[in-house]
């Protein structure tokens, strides 16, 4: 809404009521917030018109449709990021008062009419505040007569004629962490001043023109001597600019003027181009033995069909599974038709694939790594290098899928996997580099014998790069899992292997704790203690100390990160502590009465639930202080859906929040935790926010959410995300790891393009799955129990060793950053150079929840990886 405020220019503004007229049923419109807004918009005719036509508007994402954009020259903007806490605006929740006739009033808060006077908002933006009753609220619009909103403005006792002190303590400076690549920022600091001002007015002097500073830069007053700040970036490098503040009182009076000015910090250095070269790729045809097999190998995150031979990422999903095509068999990034040929570094794991096609099947095979040595017959460590057999799933065509420990011999067609016509196995040979190898070139051989055969040798030679990646994850590839099997040490242990780390929820969304997952406690309120920690520490002390991978590649390095058991139901119990309790049964009716009748979060807890909380956490912080378990990221997370909990845990959606009151009763939760924390710990526990859009959590979650899981929108409003991550917040993107039946570079990439916009790690929402994984396409296996074909070990997807990858590839970035000085932008710029790979979001409709999300990369082939990677390598060895 806007509002013409002639009448009241000049007057101090104290009292206001907005006044509006349902179309519709107002009755149970109850709670609105109302802002400000930081930038200009075009109210349209709300007849659809596009640009150019009379009548083009604002929309959600645009201030006025196509012309402009709600914050200039970001495209990622919308109505939001300059209302409701963001872009510097001011908003306050307000009660809606019901009167006769479906008229409702709403209280304005002074501070927006004031900022409405003074020319430091335009217009006013309300937001009904109870979504989750899914009514859709209507009222006039001022083109109705009779029926219009309109709004009363009192006029303040106050009066108006005091003289507005200036600003102190001016001050302003080059703001290099705002800096870009093609642009500088300034940072200017300043004491708020006393006397009454509800905005300020900023103009900015730049090349001999003066232009007002965007009202979405300006932050409103603070009380008197607060220090507040204005951050400019996007303007031109070592630029001097001269600003001017005038502060402004709600009757539009101004102070006088106050002068500063300061030079633009330099931009980042473009990073120089890595020196990629394109391996030059001998095509000699596959290895031939007789008239009956043929051998090739290619990249270890591809795909071969396992009848035609053609592979997914040369011929594309159509050709796949038709007649045998492509030029892979005779010469790629690995194969030169005679020799595999690889590359990696210390601590490395490096994988290929060995493609054997057998015209006439092939029984009683054998695969067998023999030694590796270099020219000073130094030999290659094998004691955690492995040859698996791909394991076929059919997800429309057959797609290999599982990893299988290649412990037996072999046929083909493979008897277990039960393909028709299969002529084609493909086997993953994963060698890792240990810590202790020499740098220089190692060769050595692959034998393959079997029934007819007897030796065929395959060369192979590797190149160890003199540097080694860090045991520690730079990056942290998360394995969440519900399943309570999951937490069996095996699949622990598996993850890491795989550079990643698993983390099972520890208790149910009826909200019972799995056994071992909790300590035991006694008493109520602040007398609950924690009696016996043997089960807890039984099941997690040696993932929290290493000792649990120990003998693993990385030694003992703990677990990266936990969950905690601190939910809803423990340690004390919702239902014998919530203070209100809907007797409606019909689950929309129940909902829209809690909605509308239950008191805030705040008032519905008891005492003795906040204090029980407060000194379980307090004692879960000492025992780890005790213990030395300080390298763990314990999790407070809470999961729990509304719809899923049926009431029995609580009225909102604390997993990815769709309303305000979700927002607001995760607030509540996170400072129960932090009061629990503490300051004074080495134990590192934190307050961990899954949610589907930021931009809606306002600035609600600030200095209590310490990481926050977003989804897609991760990458669709990143701007944003930067903010808040400048704001201290860390952030992690999760999403639904690649169907089966796509290629998994793409599982490759998605740790790559989440760590080049600014995340700290990403998180496959399920990544264990009781189902059938060996026959059905599940998506969400990545750890896999071996029962169902006989084997007693955990096995893993092919698409986890894909993620390994990514992350491997991330360390590469890491040691490139330290070694070069390159910040993240950098890092992003250069990558985007190197790869110029092209994504999109693949989503399908979930019903009442949002579909996580995935991206799929389309232009980018194993070559491009490899040849970034030598690339890489090059500079560091340098």
């Amino acid at each position: 809404l806007n509002f013409d405020l002639t009448r009241i220019k000049s007057k101090l503004p104290g009292k206001a009521t907005l006044y509006l007229h349902g179309k519709n049923d107002l009755s149970k419109m109850k709670l609105v917030s109302v802002s400000t807004v930081s930038s200009p918009w075009v109210e349209g005719s709300g007849l659809g018109k596009g640009p150019g036509e009379n009548g083009a508007g604002a929309t959600a994402h645009w201030a006025s449709y196509k012309q402009q954009r709600w914050i200039e020259n970001d495209p990622q903007s919308e109505l939001i990021d300059v209302s409701f806490g963001l872009g510097n605006s001011f908003w306050k929740f307000e009660q809606v008062r019901h009167l006769d006739n479906n008229w409702i009033a709403i209280n304005i808060p002074q501070q927006i009419i004031a900022a409405l006077n003074a020319g430091a908002s335009y217009g006013i933006a309300l937001m009904e505040e109870k979504g989750q009753t899914e009514i859709n609220y209507q009222i006039y619009s001022r083109e109705s007569t009779g029926n219009e909103p309109y709004l009363v403005v009192e006029e303040s006792e106050q009066s108006n004629t005091a003289q507005l002190k200036p600003l102190k303590r001016l001050v302003a400076k080059p703001a290099p962490d705002l800096a870009t690549l093609q642009t500088g920022a300034i940072q200017v600091q300043f004491n708020a001043p006393a006397g009454g001002a509800v905005a300020y007015r900023v103009t900015i002097k730049a090349d001999d023109e003066t232009l007002p500073l965007e009202r979405y830069l300006i932050p409103f007053p603070k009380p008197a001597g607060t220090r507040q700040q204005i951050e400019l970036a996007g303007i031109k490098p070592e630029q001097r600019v001269q600003f001017s503040i005038v502060s402004v009182d709600g009757a539009g009076n101004e102070s006088v003027p106050v002068k500063v000015s300061a030079k633009s910090s330099s931009a980042f250095p473009v990073p120089a181009s890595l020196a990629v070269v394109n391996k030059d790729v001998k095509r000699n045809g596959p290895l031939t033995v007789g008239s009956t097999v043929r051998i090739w190998a290619y990249d270890g995150d591809t795909k071969a069909h396992p009848v035609s031979g053609n592979l997914l990422e040369e011929v594309g999903y159509s050709a796949y599974a038709g007649q045998s095509a492509g030029n892979y068999r005779q010469g790629n990034d690995v194969w030169t038709g005679k020799t595999v040929e690889i590359a990696g570094c210390r601590n490395e794991y490096v994988t290929f694939h060995l493609c054997i096609e057998a015209l006439k099947g092939l029984s009683n095979g054998k695969i067998l790594l023999g030694d590796f040595n270099s020219p000073k017959n130094e030999k290659l460590d094998l004691q955690f290098s492995q040859i698996y057999r791909d394991w076929y799933v059919k997800d429309g065509e057959w797609m290999p899928e599982i990893a299988l420990p290649l412990s037996h011999s072999f046929s083909i067609p493979a008897k277990d996997n039960n393909i028709s016509r299969q002529k084609n196995q493909s086997f993953l040979v994963e060698l890792y580099i240990p810590h202790k190898t020499a740098s220089g070139l190692y060769k050595g051989n692959i034998f393959l014998k079997a029934d007819g055969i007897d030796g065929i040798k395959i060369p192979v030679k590797l190149t160890v790069w003199n540097f080694s990646l860090p045991d520690s994850f730079s990056f942290n590839v998360e394995l969440n899992a519900y399943n309570w099997e999951a937490n069996d040490r095996d699949y622990f242990r598996l993850a890491r292997v795989h550079r990643a780390t698993l983390n099972v929820l520890p208790y149910l969304q009826e909200g019972i704790v799995k056994p071992g997952a909790a300590p035991e406690i006694k008493g109520a309120g602040a007398n609950t203690r924690i009696i016996d920690w043997t089960a807890y520490d039984k099941r997690y002390s040696a993932l929290f100390d290493g000792s649990a991978f120990r003998d693993l590649p990385g030694g003992s390095t703990p677990l990266q990160v936990q969950y905690l058991p601190l939910h809803e139901n423990w340690p004390a119990l919702f239902h014998e502590n919530i203070q209100f309790k809907s007797s409606r049964k019909e689950y929309r009716e129940w909902l829209v009465d809690i909605a509308l009748n239950a008191p805030s979060i705040e008032k519905a807890f008891s005492q003795n639930y906040e204090d029980a909380f407060i000194a379980v956490t307090r004692q879960f912080v000492e025992h780890f202080d005790k213990k030395g378990w300080n390298d763990t990221k314990m999790q407070f997370y809470l999961n729990n859906k509304r719809s899923f909990t049926k009431g029995k845990l609580g009225w909102w959606n604390l997993d990815e929040p769709q309303n305000t009151d979700d927002v607001l009763a995760l607030r509540y939760f996170g400072l129960l935790f932090k009061k629990g924390v503490g300051k004074s710990h080495s134990s590192q526990f934190v307050f961990r926010c899954d949610i589907s859009r930021p931009q809606f959590t306002r600035h609600l979650l600030d200095n209590i959410c310490d990481q926050m899981y977003v989804s897609i929108v991760f990458f669709n409003k990143n701007n944003l995300c930067q903010q808040m991550m400048r704001r201290g917040i860390q952030f992690f993107q999760y999403g639904s790891a690649n169907r089966i039946n796509m290629s998994n570079l793409t599982a490759v990439l998605w740790p790559m393009r989440s760590y080049i916009y600014g995340a700290e790690g990403v998180l496959p929402w399920n990544s264990f799955n009781k189902d059938d994984s060996f026959h059905q396409p599940r998506s969400t296996s990545l750890l896999i129990s071996g029962k169902p074909v006989g084997l007693e070990t955990v096995v893993a997807s092919l698409r986890l060793k894909a993620l390994r990858r990514g992350e491997q590839d991330i360390e590469y970035l890491q040691l490139l950053e330290k070694k070069k000085g390159y910040n993240r932008l950098q890092v992003r710029n250069l990558i985007l150079r190197a790869l110029s790979f092209q994504s999109k979001v693949v989503t399908k409709d979930s019903g009442e929840f949002e579909d996580a999300g995935m991206i799929s990369f389309e232009n980018v082939d194993a070559r491009r990886l490899s040849d970034m990677r030598r690339a890489i390598a090059k500079v560091l060895t340098e």
